[in-house]
């Protein structure tokens, strides 16, 4: 695995940064998505927490990570914009390949971490997202070195991609919604999010 994993307990009295929301909107919006189902009393939704379990990888050019709160994960990835679309870039050819580390939460809060692989044909702006190597630990735990988690799942994911611009999604291959974007001034990097039903993550890499 690349970059650097962390988790730990933030304090949501803390300022916000201007790109983000305020702290009631995001609650508002962690009850209309985890909590609420038509019918529900919207007087009534338990316990709420005042903190939140991040994992966060930072890398030279790519910066992602998920956050846990009150049963909701909201996975980001944010990094440099390129001078230029993917395509446009005179310095690659053929196919490049981006490697580094995907990190995410479980539904039940494990911690899961593993290897992502980002490869495109220049040629024909189409590709592959691999995650590989696949492990979780207990919930509350932070993700150790390979080898000391078990298997989530079968231990990969697969997804073939397509590019515009500096993004890319899935066109194909195992259940989710997968998108990304290519960072740094020369799409040194590549980071993204991966949404699933049994998986919310995000991932870095750089070639």
């Amino acid at each position: 695995m690349s970059g650097t994993e962390e988790l730990y307990e933030l304090n949501q009295d803390t300022q916000q940064p201007r790109s983000l929301l305020y702290p009631v909107d995001r609650e508002a919006l962690r009850a209309l998505y985890s909590r609420l189902a038509p019918g529900d009393n919207v007087t009534n939704l338990g316990p709420w927490a005042a903190t939140s379990t991040h994992l966060v990888g930072n890398g030279t050019y790519a910066h992602f990570g998920v956050a846990l709160r009150n049963g909701y994960a909201e996975p980001w990835a944010y990094g440099a914009i390129p001078g230029q679309d993917l395509a446009d870039n005179q310095g690659l050819s053929g196919n490049a390949t981006w490697n580094g580390t995907l990190l995410g939460f479980t539904p039940a809060a494990n911690p899961v971490a593993g290897d992502a692989e980002i490869g495109v044909n220049l040629g024909t702006l189409e590709g592959r997202a691999d995650f590989t190597a696949l492990e979780q630990w207990a919930a509350g735990a932070a993700p150790g070195n390979a080898g000391t988690g078990t298997m989530w799942g079968d231990g990969d994911l697969g997804y073939s991609i397509a590019v515009s611009g500096n993004t890319f999604k899935q066109t194909g291959g195992d259940t989710g919604i997968l998108t990304g974007i290519f960072t740094g001034q020369n799409h040194e990097g590549a980071t993204g999010t991966l949404d699933r039903s049994d998986l919310t993550a995000a991932f870095g890499a750089s070639r």
